[in-house]
């Protein structure tokens, strides 16, 4: 309603006092919104766990990630489907 296009949730929860259930709670507040996972995330479970909450998207910082994180990362994309 007041115009955002997405929206960035933190879940971070040592460094910036995020949860995953913030993220749950605003997916659930802004139907049709995008709502994005920002996190520090190092392991694809993370990115399960976003989708499972209903999140359109991840905040990735890849110079965080070596290179088989990254590509198991990158294939679930193909394997997580948007929620009808």
């Amino acid at each position: 309603q007041g115009g955002a296009a997405a929206i960035s949730v933190l879940t971070e929860p040592s460094r910036f006092d995020g949860d995953l259930a913030h993220l749950e709670d605003v997916v659930a507040a802004v139907p049709g919104t995008p709502v994005m996972r920002k996190d520090f995330l190092v392991d694809p479970v993370q990115v399960r766990e976003a989708h499972a909450v209903g999140a359109s998207g991840v905040l990735l910082i890849t110079a965080m990630l070596d290179d088989r994180t990254q590509a198991a990362i990158y294939a679930l994309k193909h394997g997580l489907a948007p929620e009808a």
